[in-house]
């Protein structure tokens, strides 16, 4: 899905969802508000789903395999994936690259995840080495690139495009090749109830309760639901006002 079709699909949910919560509260800007947090738990909980672990099927999500390729590095990325390859293509591994021939053109595919995206060095590396060669398709695998390396891979006069990770996800299990996940230390630790006490009322936090007091306040001088704004406002400074006793109390314990 391309940038301008997701902000129109975006748009038009936030769009639809005010109108739903205008018929609500009969407050444009309230409803717009709502919708747009409405939006933002939404879009979480699909993003969650869509890259959840499937427990079940013993698949990975898409970040734990990104996670997974970038640990085995480059080159051990290469000869995962040129054991997947049929012999007919007559597939050649050199490093990370896995050259191959279809309909008489050659195809690279550069298999580069790491920690971080894709970047313009990366492109502009690959079109030093491939430059003066035949003209060929080249493949990337990596984490998503921003927007100024496709710009950059776009005005190159070589075909670089750049595989996602849920597409070559969705091929690995086609295949039943994904990746196992690695395996985790057990050192999850529970915070205990003085630590989780400690983080909620830590004096860091006393400008952000006291500034969330004030915009409530503001807003329900300006609402019809003011006693609901000035209640949430009045608990916003009681929480402020907790992390200055408790920051009295850390001080006198020292």
């Amino acid at each position: 899905m391309k940038t301008f079709d997701k902000l129109f699909l975006n748009g038009v949910t936030i769009a639809l969802l005010t109108v739903v919560f205008y018929l609500i509260v009969k407050n444009p800007i309230a409803a717009a508000f709502i919708a747009y947090l409405v939006w933002i738990v939404l879009r979480t909980a699909f993003i969650y789903v869509t890259n959840r672990k499937h427990i079940v099927f013993g698949n990975i999500s898409v970040g734990e395999m990104e996670n997974v390729f970038s640990v085995w590095g480059a080159e051990r990325q290469a000869q995962f994936l040129f054991s997947l390859f049929p012999a007919y293509y007559s597939p050649v591994l050199t490093g990370n690259v896995i050259r191959f021939m279809k309909n008489h053109t050659e195809i690279l595919v550069v298999c580069n995840y790491k920690f971080s995206p894709t970047g313009c060095e990366d492109v502009a590396k690959l079109y030093r080495e491939n430059e003066s060669a035949t003209p060929k398709k080249i493949y990337v695998l990596g984490r998503a690139p921003a927007k100024n390396v496709l710009i950059l891979a776009n005005e190159l006069p070589i075909d670089i495009s750049f595989l996602p990770s849920r597409k070559l996800r969705r091929i690995l299990i086609d295949h039943n090749a994904l990746p196992k996940s690695i395996e985790k230390k057990k050192t999850e630790k529970r915070p205990n109830g003085k630590e989780v006490f400690s983080r909620a009322f830590d004096t860091g936090r006393i400008k952000y309760y006291f500034f969330l007091s004030v915009i409530f306040a503001l807003y329900g001088l300006l609402n019809i639901y003011r006693v609901w704004y000035l209640l949430f406002s009045a608990l916003m400074l009681l929480l402020a006002f907790l992390c200055l006793i408790s920051y009295f109390l850390q001080k006198k314990n020292r």
